[in-house]
């Protein structure tokens, strides 16, 4: 049984550095398309926006990734309950929000 939690935390941690390195890369490349120019009135509310869009995209990532977690914890941990999944969820949710907050923050003292 141990082996089957130590799995699903490897999983979920795999997943984690994934989500951040999605996160880093749409944030180079792609967020800029979904920030309409109208709304940029300088670079610190340019940063925002980009923080709120990386916040919102990594939102749906984990929520694919707790439905996933949900499906397994039934399947292969014999766990009916929502405790496990929701605190995966919880957690990364919690872990992406400090680092991107973080990052976000480097970024914009570093192009000040």
């Amino acid at each position: 049984m141990i082996v089957k939690y130590a799995a699903y935390a490897l999983y979920n941690l795999l997943v984690l550095a994934f989500d951040l390195l999605w996160l880093l890369y749409m944030n180079t490349y792609w967020n800029e398309l979904f920030i309409p120019k109208r709304l940029s009135l300088g670079y610190g509310m340019e940063m925002l926006y980009r923080f709120f869009v990386a916040n919102i995209e990594s939102g749906l990532i984990v929520f694919l990734v707790y439905l996933l977690n949900k499906k397994f914890a039934a399947y292969f941990l014999k766990e009916r309950g929502e405790n496990l999944p929701v605190w995966s969820a919880v957690g990364s949710i919690g872990l992406v929000l400090i680092f991107t907050a973080i990052a976000f923050y480097t970024i914009y003292r570093q192009g000040r």
